[in-house]
């Protein structure tokens, strides 16, 4: 692999160059494994030599599925990876893209959304797509002015979720949420003046919205939601982070 290759993939740690490209970097074999499982859109496996040296079925994997792959040394892999220590394999996949009509219909079917407004952390974002994927919600919403899920952290937190849970990005919160209501879902925000989650009734059609982790919800969302909703807290502390709210919310809801 030449430098100018080396380079042109290391770029795409960048926002940047990823959105110019509409490719981004995975990192680590679980998360690789997944994308492979899933169909992903995958350009290019970079595999260090001791990995493929042990890894015969893997590499049988990837020739099965007809993905192009490189054998190269430790230290060209450590060279781009995002990480200190890298685990000796990165795929290079094109951007996921799921079909809006999953979500923007009036069809009268059960359907769990979680809508994320200007969610900034790429932990917090990582371990909700980690989390909606366990508990099995159909999509994830992302909106505003949000931490990019291309981001490698973003990536790493998610282990391999980011290819199970279909999700969607938007620009405009107030657009994106009118169309879901009009889509006939009733939105339900998290805010501390809400009522207890654990005491509502959810509809069939239910996104679930939690806001930034400084601010919370915006007023346009409020303007648009059905019913605030709150995790009521028992000691002294004044918040909950919004990763762990999330978790509680849909572990508890069954719609």
């Amino acid at each position: 692999m030449t430098k100018s290759e080396l380079k042109s993939l290391k770029q795409l740690h960048l926002k940047k160059y990823r959105d110019e490209q509409k490719f981004f970097l995975v990192e680590g074999k679980r998360s690789v494994v997944e994308a492979i499982k899933e169909k992903s859109d995958i350009d290019l496996i970079l595999i260090c030599n001791e990995l493929a040296e042990k890894e015969k079925e893997l590499i049988r994997q990837i020739e099965k599925n007809m993905i192009r792959f490189e054998i190269i040394p430790y230290n060209e892999i450590q060279r781009i990876s995002d990480v200190e220590n890298s685990q000796g394999i990165i795929a290079k996949i094109k951007f996921l893209n799921y079909d809006e009509s999953q979500i923007f219909n009036k069809k009268n079917e059960k359907k769990r959304i979680i809508f994320l407004e200007n969610i900034s952390d790429p932990g917090n974002m990582g371990t909700i797509i980690r989390t909606a994927d366990w508990f099995n919600i159909d999509s994830v919403i992302i909106c505003g002015d949000a931490v990019d899920i291309y981001n490698p952290k973003v990536v790493r937190s998610t282990m391999g979720s980011l290819f199970h849970v279909p999700i969607f990005v938007f620009d405009d919160v107030q657009k994106t949420i009118k169309k879901l209501k009009d889509s006939g879902y009733t939105i339900y925000a998290s805010d501390l003046k809400g009522e207890s989650y654990n005491k509502v009734s959810y509809s069939i059609k239910s996104v679930i919205v939690f806001g930034n982790e400084a601010h919370g919800i915006s007023e346009t969302i409020k303007k648009y939601a059905d019913k605030l909703i709150t995790i009521k807290g028992k000691g002294k502390a004044e918040s909950l982070n919004v990763a762990v709210s999330v978790g509680i919310v849909i572990s508890q809801i069954d719609v």
